[in-house]
């Protein structure tokens, strides 16, 4: 935990939810470096940005997190697309620690 932010109404009732910032330009022009994101509430379906938190690898403390979109999610892989530059990816599920959804815009607002 690095700080605390206030939450936007359409989530102050909601549990379990963080914020970070964006680092990396993978998924510009949707989300910028520096760009705060909301995550958290329901679980994240097709078509819904997540973040992706690994399992630390061997002699790491933490593991690393990405910010994609999701495309399809099975029991034993997690296929998502980045936007910069245009790719799709494929995550062994046994090596992601969570998916967390990022909620959007219209949500925070409370819409």
């Amino acid at each position: 935990v690095a700080g605390y932010v206030q939450r936007p109404p359409g989530i102050a009732h909601l549990r379990k939810v963080f914020a970070l910032h964006v680092l990396s330009d993978s998924m510009v022009p949707r989300y910028e470096p520096g760009e705060m994101l909301y995550c958290g509430g329901r679980d994240a379906v097709p078509g819904d940005h997540v973040v992706i938190e690994m399992f630390p690898e061997e002699n790491e403390r933490n593991g690393k997190a990405f910010i994609k979109k999701l495309v399809k999610r099975t029991a034993a892989e997690l296929v998502v697309e980045q936007y910069n530059p245009p790719k799709t990816l494929t995550f062994n599920r046994y090596a992601i620690k969570h998916v967390w959804r990022v909620i959007p815009l219209k949500e925070l607002l409370g819409y």
